[in-house]
């Protein structure tokens, strides 16, 4: 079993979990079971955030930055412009936040209607 690293609960009874090897577990029954979700990457996740039920953002190693728009059943790649490690994020809003890492890393982390973007500051 991987290392498991973060938790999120969007609401009441469904919550996120990441980890190593890209790890992402999802339940819909406050943690009694958690099914696995396929990330896309293998990197580890470290840090995970949502600022709805349906808008989340994951960050790991390698500046790797993950999204899902439904809930955390399907996650997108995002490009964060560094290979530092991420190990905090947040996402106030559906679209603007910031993930931090390594070496003093900040990013702005944006969603628009070309897709998502990230830059450093």
């Amino acid at each position: 079993m991987n290392q498991l690293r973060s938790v999120w609960f969007t609401e009441g009874d469904t919550g996120i979990v990441v980890g190593d090897q890209g790890t992402i577990l999802r339940t819909t029954d406050g943690g009694e079971s958690w099914l696995p979700q396929d990330s896309g990457v293998s990197e580890t996740l470290l840090n995970v955030s949502f600022s709805d039920p349906s808008n989340g953002t994951a960050v790991g190693q390698l500046g790797t930055i993950i999204r899902t728009t439904d809930g955390g059943q399907t996650w997108v790649r995002e490009e964060s412009g560094t290979n530092q490690d991420l190990y905090g994020v947040s996402v106030p809003e559906t679209n603007t936040g910031n993930a931090v890492g390594a070496f003093g890393t900040i990013l702005r982390v944006r969603a628009t209607t070309q897709g998502p973007t990230c830059g450093q500051r």
